[in-house]
């Protein structure tokens, strides 16, 4: 929230600051998914537990931190509903820490091709400057084929790694982000490409 590379992001800090400045209470509702299209990999991981330490700061005692609340698909939205819970509940914890000790006991052996393929996704984003938007696209995100051809060779590994039904499934979900990555472009359905057939339906 407080990234000091973006404008908007420090238009935002300094109006937190400004609201704290005049009150003891404040409420935040932050959004943690890419809302046209919830599979998409959204790599704003790394971004909660800041966030959350930013608004601790600021005197907010409320939170909603709303991710892909109505569908099962979010890009790893057990993943994101662990970190953002255990987080709230104590926002001096780590959120690296988090992460691998719910990669782990998630899914088992399989964890290792899981994690690799995260931090390749994050480390891309960082590195273009990508990581914000909760309502972007592949392009947005530069979800370009090096991440999709990544994705993909980790969760077919992560499959054979799989040691049993209940851990497989949970892979499949989780690889759902990859293959929607892979056929994003020819079919995605974008709010600019609905406002544009609105407005020329009109």
């Amino acid at each position: 929230m407080d990234y000091p590379d973006d404008e908007l992001n420090l238009a935002f800090a300094r109006n937190v600051r400004k609201w704290a400045a005049m009150t003891n209470y404040l409420s935040f509702w932050v959004y943690d998914a890419s809302f046209p299209t919830y599979p998409l990999p959204v790599p704003n991981m790394r971004a909660i537990e800041p966030n959350i330490r930013f608004i601790v700061a600021h005197k907010g005692i409320g939170v909603f931190m709303q991710g892909a609340y109505n569908a099962l698909g979010g890009d790893f939205s057990d993943l994101r509903a662990y970190l953002i819970s255990r987080l709230l509940w104590d926002p001096n914890l780590n959120g690296q820490q988090l992460m691998d000790e719910f990669l782990d006991l998630h899914y088992g052996r399989a964890a290792t091709p899981i994690r690799r393929y995260i931090n390749f996704l994050h480390d891309d984003a960082e590195s273009k400057g990508k990581t914000r938007s909760c309502m972007g696209t592949e392009a947005d995100y530069k979800i370009e084929d090096e991440i999709i051809r990544t994705g993909l060779d980790a969760f077919d590994e992560a499959l054979q790694l799989a040691d049993d039904d209940v851990i497989r499934a949970r892979v499949e979900k989780a690889s759902i982000a990859a293959y929607c990555a892979a056929i994003a472009e020819p079919s995605f359905w974008t709010w600019e490409n609905r406002n544009r057939e609105v407005s020329a339906a009109n």
